[in-house]
């Protein structure tokens, strides 16, 4: 990151602070902090969803029951 910002820096480039709608900023703050949830993306629409661990892992297990721990 250092030797980005000097590159931007250098080349007296304009840069977004954020890649993220004044909206998702305001979730992310509203998430941040919280240990129950978790924060995925979608198979089908690849859109970001936040749910509690426990529905989490009760979502996943039929997808991982069947293979070994290493």
């Amino acid at each position: 990151m250092s030797v980005a910002k000097a590159f931007i820096n250098e080349q007296n480039m304009r840069v977004a602070r954020s890649n993220l709608t004044r909206e998702e900023q305001r979730g992310l703050r509203l998430l941040k902090g919280r240990e129950n949830v978790v924060v995925y993306q979608t198979d089908k629409s690849g859109r970001f969803a936040v749910d509690t661990k426990e529905k989490y892992r009760v979502a996943c297990k039929p997808h991982v029951e069947s293979s070994r721990e290493r």
